[in-house]
């Protein structure tokens, strides 16, 4: 049985949303295991606290395509501890989990 991302979206429609942005989006979600309400990111950029849709300290895990990483940080203005996640589905452990309120997402070369 799919795992539910959100009441109307499952992990196997994931690529088939991204679509949509033409691209395949970084998403952030409230839950561990890619679970909760989530998040979008279409573009690589700087989101501090005011470009959150969800709630501040809720990042619990996250997906992030191949081409890209995204870096974390536990206070708004890019500050406090920090821990980048690179081109992988990662569930947030440690010191971090539920703590994010800013992030930069940044293209790599495969």
């Amino acid at each position: 049985m799919p795992k539910y991302l959100h009441p109307d979206v499952y992990i196997e429609e994931l690529p088939s949303v991204a679509r949509g942005f033409g691209k395949d989006p970084v998403a952030v979600f409230t839950e561990p295991d890619l679970g909760g309400d989530y998040q979008f990111f279409t573009e690589p950029g700087r989101y501090d606290i005011d470009a959150l849709t969800i709630p501040d300290d809720s990042i619990r895990s996250l997906l992030v395509p191949v081409g890209y990483k995204v870096t974390l940080f536990e206070h708004a203005g890019f500050s406090g501890e920090r821990v980048v996640v690179h081109a992988a589905t990662e569930v947030l452990a440690g010191g971090i989990e539920g703590k994010v309120s800013s992030l930069i997402i940044t293209e790599t070369t495969v």
